[in-house]
């Protein structure tokens, strides 16, 4: 994505918008054309899909691969750092949002996604939009390390009851903190991180360090 950027910058023509292709997923013929109609008419920065999840045979899996993983649509900056609801193959955005997420991705001491970095940088410019109708399959291969998961599948969901799980869970939350400070701190560098943000992830020096758990559970 940054090399393709970097390469596409000096000829980009105004009102220019990006899109992810994976090349295992498939878009729906009129999924590039009316996500952009939709980015325009409600002004956003981003605008993403829904997908139906498909094995890799063709045969359904999901109709939603929202619903499916129960995503809910973060309603601020805060909840779009936290936790991405887009995917990259489903999401189409514009120009300045490309510019931005390269900016932040260069450099960047984090192992956040690609598409949850571009959603943070739309989510910092003019916000995201979700066009909730399934214009894209999803392919889910049945040797996926990464891909959609039902609720009980996820592995936080599965370790949470144990008093062992839990403590690895916490683990684990420090090091997704982590992750999230170092994409505020470079939102920061770009001038796109609120005030009111700067001391939940550190990124004013002298103030006291900040440890977040990420544990509904308790």
């Amino acid at each position: 994505f940054a090399l393709g950027l970097k390469a596409a910058m000096p000829a980009m023509p105004q009102g220019a918008c990006f899109a992810f292709s994976d090349q295992d997923d498939f878009w729906y013929p009129d999924k590039l054309d009316r996500s952009i109609a939709f980015l325009r008419q409600k002004n956003v920065s981003l605008v993403h899909c829904d997908a139906r999840v498909v094995g890799e045979g063709g045969s359904s899996v999901a109709p939603s691969l929202h619903r499916f993983e129960l995503r809910q649509e973060p309603r601020n900056l805060l909840e779009t750092i936290v936790l991405n609801s887009v995917s990259g193959m489903t999401a189409v955005f514009t120009a300045e949002t490309a510019r931005l997420s390269l900016q932040l991705m260069d450099g960047l001491a984090s192992s956040l996604l690609h598409d949850h970095v571009t959603a943070i940088a739309a989510a910092s410019l003019h916000g995201i939009a979700h066009l909730d109708e399934a214009l894209a399959d999803y392919v889910q291969h049945d040797d996926n390390v990464l891909g959609a998961k039902a609720l009980q599948q996820r592995a936080w969901y599965r370790r949470t009851p144990s008093f062992g799980g839990i403590a690895a869970y916490r683990r684990t939350s420090r090091r997704i903190y982590e992750d999230r400070r170092g994409v505020a701190q470079a939102l920061h560098a770009a001038g796109r991180l609120p005030n009111a943000l700067g001391p939940l992830f550190q990124v004013v020096p002298g103030l006291p360090r900040l440890i977040l758990h990420y544990d509904a559970a308790l």
